[in-house]
C-alpha cells in the first residue's frame, strides 16, 4: 500500500497605520494628509500523491491572512490653516490564492483535497473631532477608505482504483472585514469634502474530484 499526505498550515497578519495623534496642532501652506496603504499578493499551494496496491491520500491547505488598513486624524488635533486638502486615506489591494491537488492510483484508492483560504482585516479613514480652517478656510476635505480582495481557489482530487475509487474535494473562501470613511470634526474651507468608503470582494472556488473504479 501507499500513503501519501500534505498538511500546510500559514497565518499571514500585518497592520499598517498612518495617523496625527489627539492634541497636535499643524498649519500649511499646502495639504495635510495620511496615507495607508496595504498591497498583497499571497499563493498557497499543496500537492499529495500516492501508488500502490492499497492508495490512501489526503492534502490540506489553510492559509489564514489577516490585513488592517488604518489612516485618521485623531480627536482633539487642530489644523488652523491647510492651502491644500486634509486627506486620511486608507488603500487595500490583496489577492490571496489557493491551490490544491490530490491524487490517487491503486487497487483501492481512496483521497480526499480540501484548501480553506480565510481573508479579512479592516480598511478605514477617519478624521476625528478635528478643527479644520479655524484660522482661515481650507483648501478642502478628503477621508476615503477603499478595499479590493480577490480570492481564487482551485481544489483537484484524482483517485483512480482498478477495484474501488473514492474521492472528495473541498474548498471555502470567506472574506470579513469592514471598510469605512468617517468624518467627526468641524471644518471651514473653500473647496469640497469628499467622505467615501468603497469595497470589491470577489471570492471563488472551482473544485474537481474524479474516482474510477471497476466496482
Amino acid at each position: 500500500g501507499a500513503i501519501g499526505s500534505f498538511i500546510a498550515v500559514a497565518n499571514l497578519r500585518s497592520n499598517v497605520d498612518a495617523g496625527i495623534s489627539e492634541r497636535v496642532t499643524i498649519t500649511a501652506g499646502g495639504g495635510v494628509g495620511v496615507a495607508a496603504v496595504t498591497t498583497e499578493r499571497t499563493t498557497g499551494m499543496a500537492f499529495a500523491g500516492a501508488i500502490g496496491g492499497l492508495s490512501l491520500t489526503g492534502q490540506f491547505l489553510v492559509l489564514h491572512s489577516t490585513a488592517t488598513q488604518n489612516a485618521h486624524i485623531d480627536d482633539t488635533a487642530v489644523i488652523p490653516y491647510a492651502g491644500g486638502v486634509v486627506a486620511a486615506d486608507a488603500t487595500a489591494d490583496r489577492r490571496i490564492e489557493g491551490l490544491g491537488v490530490g491524487v490517487g492510483v491503486g487497487g483501492v484508492a481512496v483521497g480526499a483535497a480540501v484548501v480553506d483560504i480565510v481573508a479579512n482585516g479592516d480598511t478605514t479613514g477617519r478624521i476625528g473631532r478635528v478643527v479644520i480652517g479655524g484660522t482661515a478656510a481650507s483648501g478642502g476635505l478628503r477621508v476615503t477608505a477603499s478595499s479590493t480582495i480577490d480570492v481564487p481557489v482551485q481544489v483537484y482530487a484524482v483517485n483512480a482504483g482498478l477495484g474501488i475509487g473514492v474521492t472528495a474535494a473541498g474548498g471555502v473562501a470567506p472574506i470579513t472585514g469592514r471598510t469605512s470613511a468617517t468624518f467627526d470634526g468641524t471644518a471651514y474651507l473653500t473647496g469640497g469634502a469628499t467622505i467615501a468608503a468603497t469595497g470589491r470582494h470577489t471570492a471563488s472556488v472551482f473544485m474537481l474530484s474524479v474516482a474510477t473504479g471497476v466496482y
